[in-house]
């Protein structure tokens, strides 16, 4: 993987999905590549999700539920 294939995004205070850095990877995954990094991603809290020929590395905002 070449340095110019990964890039940590700014955060984005408008970001409804994500909070904090971003990181973005231009790749495309096979199956298990995806499962792989999907579990890395769910034992640090964090969250994947591919567009556009990149996957995103993202902390989830937390979403409050009314008790």
């Amino acid at each position: 993987m070449s340095p110019d294939s990964v890039n940590l995004i700014y955060p984005n205070a408008s970001d409804e999905k994500s909070t904090g850095y971003q990181l973005h990877i231009k790749t495309l995954l096979d199956g298990e590549t995806r499962q792989l990094l999907q579990n890395i991603a769910k034992k640090h809290s964090l969250a994947l999700r591919e567009e556009q020929g990149k996957v995103v590395i993202y902390k989830p905002k937390e979403v409050t539920k009314a008790i």
